[in-house]
C-alpha cells in the first residue's frame, strides 16, 4: 500500500509508503503490470535508472539518512516495484536497542526486514518525523526541482 504520491516518469512513480510509515520509504512501482524484470524494454531500463537515482536524491535531501537501500523482491506483489528505504541514525540506535550493538553487524536486509516488520502493520511504535509529514511534502517538490538530473 502507498501512501502520499511523490513523482513520476514516462514508466514509473514513487509514492510514500504507508504500511510502514517511516518517512523517506518510497515504493517505486512500474505504471505498466509487468512482473518480470528481464522483460522490460530496453527503452524504459532508462526511465527506471533515472527513477531510482531521483528517489534516493530526495530521500537523501529531505530525511538526509546516513544510507539509502534499494531493494527488489516481489514476494507480496508481483507487480515490479521498488524498495527506497532510508537507514538513519534513529532507526539503526533502535535497531541496536532491540538486538544489542555487539549483536549483530550492521546488515541492509536485516534492518530493513526488522524495520518492516516493527514499524509496519498496526504497529503503535511512534516514528520520530511523522508529525513532519505535511512540511516535508511541501520540500518534496522543491526537491525535485532542483534535483532533476
Amino acid at each position: 500500500m502507498v501512501g502520499f504520491h511523490i513523482f513520476e516518469t514516462e514508466h514509473f512513480k514513487a509514492d510514500q509508503s504507508v504500511e510502514c510509515p517511516i518517512p523517506g520509504y518510497l515504493i517505486l512501482s512500474s505504471k505498466r503490470a509487468r512482473t518480470r524484470f528481464s522483460r522490460i524494454p530496453v527503452q524504459t531500463t532508462a526511465d527506471l535508472g533515472y527513477s531510482i537515482c531521483l528517489a534516493c536524491r530526495c530521500v537523501e535531501e529531505i530525511i538526509k539518512p546516513e544510507r539509502v537501500y534499494v531493494a527488489r523482491f516481489g514476494e507480496e506483489l508481483s507487480k515490479i516495484h521498488f524498495h527506497i528505504f532510508p537507514r538513519t541514525q534513529w532507526l539503526l540506535k533502535e535497531y541496536e536497542r532491540a538486538f544489542g550493538s555487539a549483536a549483530l553487524p550492521t546488515r541492509g536486509p536485516r534492518i530493513f526486514d526488522w524495520a518492516r516488520e516493527t514499524f509496519g502493520g498496526n504497529s503503535r511504535r511512534r516514528i520520530p518525523g511523522i508529525s513532519l509529514a505535511e512540511k516535508k511534502k511541501k520540500r518534496v517538490k522543491s526537491t525535485l526541482d532542483s534535483c532533476i538530473i
